[in-house]
């Protein structure tokens, strides 16, 4: 992971990457208690990584901004959680879509809002395009993506990036953030 934003395997995106998100308002967005986030995100081991992006804490009272990244990320995370996923193996999947995946999804012509990820449990993760938001997982987990193993799984696991990206802009504006559109 980057630890600058001169490091930055991507380029900073005006919606996405500008720090404006209390770590409270990320917390009830992601439905979950903010101590528990503010755990996540300062005590070591770290739960949720932080991106190039996102400033370090500025030090005792003060009030430490993430970027709507980062808050995507979390929101994955807490519902992974919910699922019964590890917090550490969720955010390490949630990093992965949010400052891996998804800038090189969005390079190859992938809408953001159109975006699922398939995690198979090799580890292998695959960006789909969405037809229908109310497409069946079974035609979704079969279909044939170039270059990908096509071993059969029993299981999948699939994150929807437009649903986690929804779900924390509207938290977020209901709550008095300014929120931008994304893709």
């Amino acid at each position: 992971m980057p630890s600058s934003p001169a490091a930055s395997p991507y380029a900073r995106d005006p919606i996405l990457d500008w720090p404006m998100y209390r770590v409270r308002d990320i917390a009830a967005g992601a439905q979950m208690e903010a101590s528990l986030l503010q755990a996540w995100i300062y005590r070591k081991p770290l739960v949720v990584p932080l991106g190039p992006y996102d400033p370090g804490s500025g030090g005792t009272g003060s009030v430490r901004l993430l970027t709507l990244r980062r808050a995507i990320a979390i929101a994955i995370t807490a519902e992974l959680a919910r699922l019964g996923v590890a917090p550490s193996r969720g955010a390490s999947i949630a990093f992965s879509i949010t400052d891996e995946r998804l800038p090189q999804a969005t390079q190859h012509g992938l809408a953001l809002e159109q975006t699922l990820f398939v995690i198979y449990p090799s580890g292998e993760m695959v960006p789909v395009r969405s037809g229908h938001p109310d497409e069946p997982l079974s035609v979704l987990a079969s279909r044939d993506v170039p270059g990908q193993s096509t071993e059969v799984s029993t299981a999948v696991l699939v994150v929807n990036f437009r649903a986690a990206s929804k779900s924390m802009r509207t938290a977020l504006a209901k709550r008095g953030q300014k929120v931008g559109l994304i893709g």
